[in-house]
């Protein structure tokens, strides 16, 4: 995990929206135990596709590192509707 203050896990879809949902690291019960990485995320239904993927510091307001796909992923929400 990246040492900044408030990293993020960040997308954006093929039309350039982004959306910031949750802390990429969890922080340990009262420090008792070692701090947790989310290594996967639940993406809301609202978005439909995904061109990138982002680490997003929200305190810096910068993006630490992407991947980005040839074509936007289709989530399974936007294929049920």
């Amino acid at each position: 995990m990246p040492d900044t203050p408030d990293p993020h896990w960040q997308v954006v879809d093929s039309r350039g929206a982004t959306y910031l949902l949750q802390r990429l690291g969890v922080k340990a019960f009262g420090g008792l135990v070692k701090d947790r990485i989310n290594m996967s995320i639940t993406l809301p239904d609202y978005i439909k596709d995904v061109a990138k993927v982002q680490i997003y510091c929200a305190w810096a307001e910068a993006v630490l590192g992407e991947a980005s796909f040839t074509t936007p992923l289709m989530t399974t929400a936007a294929n049920t509707k």
